[in-house]
């Protein structure tokens, strides 16, 4: 399927549309295909099995790669970058709270790992 996806900080947001690939129930991934301000960007989420003792928990792991057109942007990116991913995990978690309804067990986020220079 397709998605029309936004990104960005007001006063800047930018739109983009990705192919996304579900192997459910393990796997989302999303691959920009359409925009002008990334080169490429790559999500994926895996999903594995949660808690033993705890029924309809489960672990998900996100990773996401991604090269902008232009420097601002990547200049920009690298000073916020975990708030980007943040905003990435906020808009998953938002999505399946509105498909699935409430979490059973609160989330934990991890922190963010440092940017390369």
């Amino acid at each position: 399927m397709k998605a029309n996806l936004v990104i960005g900080f007001p006063p800047i947001k930018e739109s983009y549309v990705s192919d996304i690939t579900l192997v459910r129930p393990r796997l989302v991934k999303a691959e920009c295909t359409e925009g002008k301000l990334f080169d490429y960007l790559q999500t994926v989420w895996k999903f594995s099995p949660g808690l033993q003792d705890v029924e309809q928990s489960c672990i998900i792991d996100f990773f996401v790669s991604f090269e902008f057109r232009s420097l601002l942007h990547s200049q920009l990116a690298h000073i916020f970058f975990n708030e980007v991913v943040r905003q990435m995990e906020n808009a998953f978690l938002d999505e399946a709270s509105n498909r699935y309804g409430k979490a059973s067990l609160k989330s934990r986020m991890l922190k963010g790992l440092p940017v390369n220079s």
